[in-house]
């Protein structure tokens, strides 16, 4: 039960932040309170990701390539979430259609920000300062790049 919450506690933290990096993306206006702001979807994301979970841990049992291909298309499902008000299915369902098109592309996009990423904690950690920055904003630029962002109202 305690994961449960921290589960619900960590995925409207991670909305709020995948939220400040597509801000950044179509230079919106960014607030410190914008990490805070999505609490009041917390259920909402929890599902999201129990589903996504659980179809990707089946998805790994099948072989991992399965699992493999769904962890990538769900990638911005909780962007989805919050920034159109998707429901949990819907948004899922979005992300993987639109990834699949260019799954190879958001594949090498995501390898090369984990090596950035890997690269960055090899020294204490201290290259974490910028790895952690440019894959919120890179993912932003994603989003952007596929869905589009809506004005802020």
């Amino acid at each position: 039960t305690i994961s449960l919450l921290a589960s619900a506690l960590a995925y409207p933290f991670m909305a709020g932040i995948n939220m400040v990096g597509i801000r950044r993306a179509v230079d919106q206006p960014i607030s410190f309170n914008e990490i805070f702001s999505h609490f009041g979807r917390a259920l909402p994301l929890l599902i999201t990701a129990i589903i996504s979970m659980l179809l990707i841990y089946l998805g790994m049992f099948l072989l991992i390539i399965p699992g493999l291909y769904l962890a990538i298309a769900y990638m911005l499902a909780v962007p989805l979430v919050v920034e159109r008000g998707l429901s949990p299915w819907q948004a899922m369902e979005a992300s993987r259609k639109a990834i699949s098109q260019h799954w190879f592309k958001v594949f090498g996009l995501f390898l090369l920000l984990g090596l950035i990423t890997l690269i960055g904690v090899l020294p204490l950690g201290i290259g974490l300062i910028w790895a952690i920055p440019l894959f919120v904003i890179s993912m932003g630029v994603l989003y952007r790049t596929i869905f589009g962002v809506r004005p802020l109202a």
